[in-house]
């Protein structure tokens, strides 16, 4: 239960403590800084592995210590940085797919376990008290908070003092930052230390998490009204007009569903005896849980239809697992309603989070794990999808399967190489010919071929607007509200007028190439460079009698 501020007492550690938590933090920062330069750790399984050791064993350390239970707490401070840094070796050596989500589930794990161990959810299970794992999350939530605004404040104290005694020739703090070593430690130390002190001052982290609670339930009851009209007009007039209107429709809704998330436990608080004293508020509080569910029942439609029209990807994969746990938390929040009624629904919704903090730490740790490549798993349905004719060899993303599929997508491409068919073996030998930059997606070529067809080209010549299409296959940022492509005075030289922008283009061996910038004037060696003015005749495009951009050369 979260008590008053006024009823909070400050934690009295031993006067180490704090010198203590800045060696660990300065300790954490080297072994980062060690698993950086074994890799990067991005690419290199052994430093990933020490990095996440690192910040997850002391990060958590510092967040759940008490001098009561340092031995238990260092057993799972410990378990837990071997934990991730398994998952960290195992993800830098799959080789994951372009868009995998699996580091965030490792993050995931980590966040989600860090509270169910301070709730002592190893002993008593599904039995911990709500209240006090709410008051764990917010109160670690908003101990890393300050945590990182001090470290910002700490580097903007080094910094101006570096300055100052860089204006008495004294340079040994500016060249102390430039070392990524003294960067790192000084980082962990601030980090360490400021953890520390916030665990010290409970009074103050109350006092925060009460602002925090209340600022946020104000939010909650304008995202409530908004909940309900849209909804209510999504009934009307049908989720057809929201596929109209954008095509970004899944993360929207999910980013809806998220944020009433958040503001929904905002108003819930700990305990019946903190709610909101207004009504209005808490009738808000009802009704952000209980339209997470038709949020993410909308989005999941919307994600079937993306998945209809374009088959599977490995972003649409995570899409779908997390539309599913939305769908969970959702359904949790409606059967918690039904059970609490009028007037338990709180209760029963808290009693509903502690059961999906579980089923959440379960999922995380499947989708860390080695388990689900689903790299693999959208590179078959896109081969089934070619091989049923649900989509035709010129229009398959051939290069989606080199970048985008990992390792299981390299290996379906290279099987497509000696498909029957000679548009599948072209599309395959096109997708292995230059970098990643150079992939085209089928949706960007239907689109750019539109645009090339509305452009205004004059002269017309069929052959200059088929080099145009060509030129703007790869070039999705041009012609978006319609363009105009003039012939210069030399018939080899184009303007290109897209809105207030003129872009020079040439027409070389019947392909169009951008014409660099001009370069700045050069000057001979030795002697002064002769400056003088000279009258010059140019070319310049005009759009209603007005000039648009630079003149031409």
């Amino acid at each position: 239960m979260n008590r008053q501020p006024s009823e909070q007492t400050e934690i009295d550690g031993p006067p180490w403590l704090t010198p203590a938590f800045a060696v660990l933090g300065i300790a954490a920062g080297l072994l980062v800084r060690a698993g950086i330069e074994v890799g990067p750790a991005a690419s290199s399984p052994a430093g990933a592995a020490l990095a996440a050791f690192a910040l997850f064993a002391a990060g958590s350390f510092a967040l759940i210590f008490d001098a009561a239970r340092w031995r238990e707490q260092t057993v799972f401070a410990l378990a837990l940085g071997l934990v991730e840094a398994g998952l960290a070796y195992n993800l830098a050596q799959a080789g994951r797919p372009s868009g995998d989500y699996a580091p965030a589930a490792a993050i995931a794990l980590g966040l989600i376990a860090v509270p169910l161990f301070q709730s002592r959810a190893h002993r008593l299970r599904f039995a911990i008290d709500p209240a006090e794992a709410h008051g764990h999350a917010w109160t670690d939530a908003i101990s890393a908070g300050g945590a990182l605004a001090f470290l910002g404040a700490s580097w903007i104290a080094l910094t101006v003092t570096g300055e100052l005694f860089a204006l008495l020739k004294i340079t040994l703090v500016k060249d102390a930052i430039r070392s990524t070593t003294f960067d790192f430690a000084f980082s962990g130390a601030a980090l360490g230390a400021a953890l520390s002190v916030m665990r010290e001052q409970r009074r103050v982290v109350a006092t925060l998490q009460l602002v925090a609670m209340t600022v946020l339930s104000l939010l909650a009851l304008p995202l409530a009204a908004v909940l309900v009209v849209f909804l209510g007009a999504m009934v009307v007039s049908g989720p057809g007009v929201l596929w109209e209107a954008t095509r970004s429709a899944t993360p929207v809704l999910m980013g809806s569903a998220i944020g009433a998330f958040f503001l929904a436990n905002a108003v819930l608080r700990d305990s019946d005896a903190d709610l909101p004293r207004s009504r209005v508020v808490r009738f808000a509080g009802l009704v952000l849980p209980l339209g997470i569910l038709p949020l993410a029942v909308f989005a999941a439609v919307s994600m079937g239809t993306r998945v209809a029209q374009h088959g599977l990807s490995p972003e649409r994969l995570w899409a779908l697992v997390a539309i599913a746990l939305a769908c969970a938390w959702g359904l949790a929040w409606w059967v918690a309603a039904a059970r609490g009624r009028l007037a338990g629904w709180p209760a029963a919704m808290r009693r509903a989070n502690v059961h999906m903090a579980f089923v959440s730490l379960v999922a995380a740790a499947i989708l860390a794990l080695p388990i689900l490549d689903f790299g693999a798993i959208a590179a078959r349905n896109q081969v089934a999808r070619l091989q049923s004719g649900a989509v035709q060899p010129d229009a398959f993303d051939y290069g989606a399967l080199r970048w985008d599929f990992g390792p299981a997508g390299r290996r379906a491409l290279a099987r497509l190489a000696s498909d029957p068919r000679p548009q599948v073996r072209d599309g395959v030998a096109a997708a292995m010919v230059g970098g990643r930059e150079a992939r085209v997606p089928y949706f960007d070529r239907q689109e750019q071929a539109r645009r090339a067809a509305k452009a205004v080209i004059r002269p017309d010549d069929p052959d200059v607007r088929r080099a145009f299409g060509a030129f703007l296959t790869t070039r999705s940022y041009l012609c978006e509200q319609g363009c105009t492509l003039l012939r210069r005075s030399d018939p080899t030289r184009f303007a290109l007028v897209d809105g207030g922008m003129v872009l020079g283009l040439s027409l070389r061996g019947g392909a169009f190439v951008q014409e660099p910038d001009p370069a700045p004037p050069g000057r001979s060696a030795g002697g002064p460079a002769q400056v003088e003015i000279r009258k010059v005749t140019r070319e310049q495009v005009f759009v209603d009698g007005k000039p648009v951009g630079e003149p031409l050369d």
